[in-house]
């Protein structure tokens, strides 16, 4: 299928779901930077393959939108009916182009897993007059069917304490305090005419570097980058904390995971099961939602469902806890900095040695 012929396509499914305009975001539904290949969807529909765009398609137009690092690589690699646009002050913005050239009231869809809660906002702040929908099937794999590529299968490995220098045990100790003091700022709100003083909590993660972070997991889903995919639901009951798994259960088979899982009080889920278990209503259950890195299908599912007693924050308490490094991880990057300061010496030395000694061009 050439360029034309996916564009052609897109802008059919758009008619028969009644879309007028679509948004194609770089991203995945974890928030990640770097993504992988069975994400690439606008590398896909477009064949641009930076690392961020952000394309706008309706029926008459498709735009796609980047920064000043890929302007010569994104003149080369769109397909024919793509335009490049600059994300530079003199240009227009996406929702700003939507508002300046398409009219009120028209359908703008996107997937809501694909945005985080404070991203998806500030598209429908701005886009206040137009019908904004969730393309809940997304339409784009709908048109790379069987084609799309699959998400890895190898297995996550164990990063010992001997390199992280605390356990998850200890982490979820850490992680919890810290939702608790959230949790305590709030103590004088209602949510759902209930006191948010309750003893059963749990606290939503989505990052993957996060979960990475607190359970001393390593995975190899997306290129260079130590992650797998995965959801997680850290539980606070009075003092004891323990920790739920949302992955590809065909990573975690050998003996060694299995007991390393029991020891450290996770519990292994189906990857798809996350919606399931925040759909279920809870009424002795608080479920703390960050804004700024859960997506905004996950959003909706935990603040629209009825009975269930929430609150949003917008903080990543993982990453704010992580990056304050301990002892082990300090002397564990002053190891790693002296290795590649050797490498690069020995590239100084080897190209020095080619240039001057043997005289190479």
């Amino acid at each position: 299928m050439n360029g034309e012929e996916k564009l052609k396509n897109l802008r059919k499914l758009m008619e028969e779901r009644k879309y007028d305009a679509y948004i194609i975001p770089h991203g995945d539904q974890h928030d990640n930077e770097y993504i992988a290949e069975r994400d690439e969807r606008i590398k896909f529909i477009s064949n641009f393959s930076g690392s961020n765009g952000l394309g706008l398609v309706t029926k008459d137009i498709a735009l796609m939108w980047t920064d000043g690092r890929y302007y010569l690589q994104i003149e080369k690699e769109l397909y024919n009916g793509w335009k490049m646009m600059k994300w530079e002050k003199a240009e227009i913005t996406l929702t700003q182009y939507i508002v300046k050239n398409l009219p009120k009231g028209i359908t703008v869809a996107f997937d809501y897993n694909l945005f985080t809660k404070d991203n998806a906002d500030s598209i429908m702040n701005v886009l206040k007059d137009y019908n904004v929908v969730d393309d809940e099937n997304n339409i784009i794999d709908v048109i790379w069917g069987e084609n799309k590529p699959k998400y890895k299968k190898d297995p996550v490995i164990i990063l010992p304490v001997e390199y992280t220098g605390m356990s998850a045990l200890e982490k979820y100790k850490i992680v919890a305090e810290e939702v608790n003091k959230e949790i305590q700022q709030r103590e004088t709100m209602l949510l759902n005419n209930k006191n948010l003083n309750i003893e059963k909590k749990r606290y939503l993660i989505t990052r993957l570097d996060d979960i990475a972070w607190i359970l001393n997991l390593r995975g190899q889903d997306i290129p260079y980058n130590p992650v797998f995919f995965s959801y997680g639901l850290l539980y606070l009951h009075n003092n004891n904390y323990y920790f739920h798994l949302f992955s590809d259960k065909s990573k975690f088979e050998n003996e060694e995971i299995k007991k390393y899982l029991e020891e450290n009080k996770i519990t292994l889920h189906d990857y798809d099961e996350i919606h399931k278990v925040l759909n279920i209503s809870s009424d002795d259950t608080l479920t703390i939602i960050d804004t700024d890195s859960s997506n905004f299908k996950m959003y909706n599912i935990i603040i629209n469902k009825e009975n269930n007693l929430n609150i949003t924050i917008q903080k990543d308490i993982v990453e704010h806890i992580k990056c304050i490094k301990n002892p082990v991880e300090i002397s564990g990057y002053k190891k790693c900095n002296i290795r590649d300061c050797v490498a690069l010496l020995k590239l100084f030395s080897w190209i020095e040695d080619e240039l001057k000694v043997k005289k190479k061009n």
